[in-house]
């Protein structure tokens, strides 16, 4: 005679998306030698295998720990809980096996928090046939969608001595995760008489993670 169980769990993750295989789980006899690890899938389902008896495990009860093993992922909160079942096996007398579980339901939850980062966007200017000169010419940064329409225009800045120009950091926040950003950057015709400005337009995408 057979007979089985299964071990529902679940996961949860709070401050982003849950990937599949993120997070590693173990179950694990206490009175018994037994022991698998199981990863989440995309819908937070952790999918354990059932515990599978025969008729020598007639009349024993067996007791099993669930827990989430910590990896170190940066940025996650862990659930500490531990989770005690104990499965009672009984010889129905019949050719049958009565399999019973006890023990609350398994759920794990863990939390994504990140401080915020920043992204700057640089541009190096070429002179040909004078010196460079600081703050010689003008620089425009600007957001615009992924189809090129202007957003927002976010600052003006001037080359430097070696002609390299640095706009002011962007910031970002954990409600941009999951995100993709566009800038444009331009030169600035500023008229001056003798030079031909560069008409190049230089689009920038920035991905949040």
């Amino acid at each position: 005679a057979r007979g089985s169980v299964p071990v529902p769990a679940t996961k949860m993750l709070e401050g982003k998306q849950l990937p599949a295989g993120q997070f590693t789980f173990v179950i694990e006899g206490q009175n018994i030698e037994y022991q698998e690890e199981a990863s989440n899938l995309e819908n937070g389902a952790i999918p354990f295998s059932d515990l599978c008896f025969d008729e020598s495990d007639a009349g024993k009860t067996y007791r099993y720990r669930v827990y989430e093993k910590d990896t170190g992922l940066p940025g996650y909160q862990y659930d500490k809980t531990q989770y005690d079942l104990e499965v009672s096996v009984a010889d129905n007398g019949d050719g049958t096996l009565s399999v019973t579980k006890t023990g609350k339901d398994i759920h794990f939850s863990n939390t994504y928090t990140v401080t915020g980062t920043q992204e700057t966007i640089s541009a190096h200017k070429t002179l040909n046939g004078r010196k460079l000169e600081k703050s010689q010419f003008t620089f425009l940064l600007e957001e615009v969608s992924k189809s090129g329409e202007v957003l927002r225009e976010i600052e003006t800045k001037a080359n430097d001595i070696n002609g390299n120009v640095l706009f002011d950091p962007i910031a970002y926040t954990q409600q941009d995760m999951g995100k993709t950003f566009y800038y444009r950057v331009s030169e600035k015709d500023s008229g001056f008489s003798g030079y031909t400005f560069d008409q190049t337009r230089y689009t920038v995408a920035i991905s949040v993670i």
